[in-house]
């Protein structure tokens, strides 16, 4: 969970920094006051529900699942997708993969003002690379 949380928060400084007006100089944070990026608790119940379906149904979705696929990873399936919400107008969700040796990976989405980003393939907490 800390490395999904980890690449979800790099992937939500770089889309605040780039999707926001003004100077990134004006975001910087203030010394001593923390992000609140560590209290993220995975969406549960039919919010959950209605995010990992938008999911499914992209486009995005469909195509890193057949590329994976096709690179002889089992999808784990929707049971599977973690979702987040770090701001009104973002949303991050895992989709979990397993590779032919059985690490487990996941597959970062970033759901933002209607678009959804492929942020990345990286090893699930806890796993490690062969």
């Amino acid at each position: 969970m800390k490395r999904v949380l980890a690449l979800f928060s790099a992937f939500l400084m770089i889309f605040l920094v780039l999707g926001s007006q003004g100077s990134p100089v004006q975001a910087a944070e203030v010394p001593g006051e923390e992000c609140g990026c560590h209290e993220l608790q995975p969406l549960t119940g039919s919010e959950r529900n209605k995010i990992v379906s938008t999911l499914l149904k992209s486009n995005e979705f469909k195509t890193v699942k057949a590329e994976l696929k096709g690179a002889n990873y089992q999808w784990d399936g929707a049971h599977a997708i973690e979702v987040v919400q770090p701001g009104p107008s973002m949303t991050l969700a895992g989709a979990y993969f397993t590779d032919q040796n059985g690490t487990r990976m996941v597959a970062a989405f970033i759901l933002m003002n209607g678009n959804i980003v492929y942020g990345g393939l990286q090893p699930a907490e806890g796993e490690h690379q062969h």
